[in-house]
This record gives C-alpha cells, structure tokens and sequence, in this order.
C-alpha cells in the first residue's frame, strides 16, 4: 500500500521493479517497450529476453533490472480487437500475473505502465480502469507499494467523467455566493489568515477554502469577493473539544471495524495510520483526512464534522471539493475509485505512504 498515479516516465521510477508492456516473443518494440529496451541497454535487455524466448499474452515473466532497477517484469497484454476476443479478461490476467510474480520475488515496490494501452490500440480511459481495479482489489490483501504511471496527458481522454464533475463544479461555483453558509469555525480560521483583497464585489479573489491553516496552499479557484469580506469579519469560537485523532477513532469503534481495513480502504501506508493512532494531536494533510473519510464510508455532514477538527471542510471552492462531494453524494467509497476521478481532473490524490 498504497496505490500511486503518476503522469510521468516509467523508466525514471525508483521500484524494486519496473513492468514493460511486453509482445510475446519478447522483443523490443515501441512505446513503454521501446522506451524500457532503451533506458536498460538494448542488447543486453535483449539477451536476457531471447534466454526466455516467449511469454503468452496474459502471462508475465521476469529478467534482470540491468541499471534501471532489481527487475524488469515484462507483462504481455492483449491486441485490442474490438472488445468481443476476450480482451478484458487477458488484460486482467496480465496485471494479476505481474503482481504475482511481484509477490514471488519478494518485491516492496513496483511501477506499471497502462499495458496495452499504446499500439495495442487498448481504449485508453478503458484499460485506466482495468488496471485500477486490477491493482486495487490486489492491495486489499497486500503491502506492496504500487505505481500506475501514466505517460499521457490524461485530459485527452475520461471526457464523459470530467464533464459531469465539471458541471457540477461550475452550477456549484454559480450559486455559491448566494446560496454558502460559512460555520463559524471556518469563519474564525479565515479571520486570522485571510489574504488582502478588493473591495470592490465585482471583483474575484483567489483563495480556497478546503484549506484554512495556511500551509501548503493549493492552486486556488476565483470566489466572489463579498464572501471574503464577510469571512474576515467574522468573530472567533474556540475549537471542537475532540481532536481528529480521537473523533476518527471514535468512529472507528462505532463502526467495528480493524485498523488494517480503515488504512487499506484509505490507500495509507500502515506506518502513518499507527503515526495517527499514537499521536491523539496529529494534524494530518487534507488528502490523508480525506481518504479516512472514504475509508469510514461517511456522507457529506459526517465527512465535514470530522474534518472539521483538523481545519478543513469540503465546500464549493475547488475541483477537488466537487470531485470529493461528487463521491460521498454518490455513493462512491473505493478509495481507487475516487482517486481515478481526481487524477483525470488533475488533482491531489488521496492517501500516503509517509
């Protein structure tokens, strides 16, 4: 745990392994292939695949790293034929099969391209989903640190999920002035570090409300300006008498649930959830809160009263608070799931592994 998404290049990553998207007779091509075959040493990857010779599509094996890391795990996937040749269900075989292998070796760490998702002509948003699922459902029962890295810019595809989330943001963003009722608490935090603006309400001001402690400040979203004036005049109250740390696991035994479910369901290294357990006064990031959040399957109301005793709420400032309320509204709990949305509207994902 936990399951990564990276835009970036698979040959850069520092795992254990690193999987190429393989042909059966296991030779360089294009692509992840090619781009792997080069990074490694062409002829001396090349030999190493030829004392193989072949691996069936589904399938996957094991070879040397050479100097980009322990092993290389060359996973065969599936040519995409329309969809009617058992496509899925060899594409599923593959990622099982090199997460296996993975289990094999005794591997802690591994990065996988989007297999078959290149000249195989596998449908980009489809295999995305094959593969987080895949991974995800494997991580229920296991540790290993796993990375999906996406080489794509993913705002060239999943155009059908980011239209519905972003017209809920801009209807969202629409009545927001009219219609938000700032808590009190919130009021008081933004008091003390709310930035300088105009006074003229014609005007937007960037700041973002999911977060109000002032550190780390996220890309910010224009919101109207009167509502800032109203947040910085407002009074202090004192703070919840609970801290995060001891509503969460209040919660936690409300719900009978085990702490090796909470942290998988949150995609959260085991490490960092005994970090918060030991430490009632923890103060964790907004993505690690979050992703509890998920984890404990809490609807809106409850999602921001726990939040709220760590400095954050989901409100309607910013794409991540639309895609994050888009999912408790809808029912959407699995962690994979909800962190699918937010990496295709390229935002922070939920979780941690420190």
């Amino acid at each position: 745990m936990p399951l990564m998404i990276i835009h970036g290049d698979i040959t850069e990553q520092k795992c254990d392994a690193i999987v190429n998207a393989a042909n059966e007779e296991l030779q360089a091509g294009g692509g992840v292939c090619g781009a792997i075959f080069a990074k490694a040493g062409h002829e001396r990857l090349q030999q190493l695949c030829n004392q193989i010779g072949y691996c069936p599509t589904g399938s996957a094996v094991a070879t040397d790293g050479l100097d980009l890391c322990r092993y290389i795990i060359h996973a065969v996937g599936p040519v995409w034929q329309g969809g009617n040749r058992d496509e899925t269900a060899l594409l599923e075989r593959a990622y099982e099969s090199a997460l296996s292998l993975a289990d094999e070796l005794k591997l802690e760490s591994i990065a996988f391209p989007l297999i078959s998702s290149g000249i195989y002509g596998y449908p980009r948003d489809d295999a995305f989903e094959v593969a987080v699922e895949v991974i995800g459902h494997y991580l229920n029962h296991s540790d290993l640190q796993v990375r999906l890295v996406i080489f794509d810019d993913p705002s060239s595809y999943f155009r059908d999920k980011q239209a519905v989330i972003r017209h809920e943001y801009e209807a969202q963003l629409a009545t927001a002035e009219e219609d938000y009722d700032m808590p009190d608490y919130l009021k008081r935090k933004l008091q003390v570090n709310a930035p300088s603006f105009s006074a003229d309400h014609s005007s937007h001001t960037p700041y973002t409300f999911g977060l109000i402690h002032g550190r780390d400040r996220e890309e910010s979203t224009p919101f109207p300006s009167s509502v800032l004036e109203m947040i910085t005049s407002a009074p202090d109250i004192q703070p919840s008498e609970d801290s995060f740390s001891v509503a969460l696991f209040k919660l936690i035994d409300a719900k009978e649930m085990l702490d090796t479910d909470v942290y998988r369901r949150a995609n959260m290294d085991r490490r960092l959830f005994s970090k918060i357990r030991s430490d009632e006064h923890y103060q964790p990031s907004r993505a690690t809160a979050v992703a509890l959040v998920i984890a404990l399957k809490l609807d809106l109301d409850q999602a921001n009263e726990l939040l709220e005793k760590a400095g954050y709420r989901i409100g309607h400032s910013s794409l991540f608070d639309a895609v994050i309320e888009h999912c408790l509204t809808h029912g959407i709990y699995n962690i994979h799931d909800v962190n699918e949305l937010l990496f295709v509207h390229g935002q922070k994902l939920l979780g941690s592994s420190n």
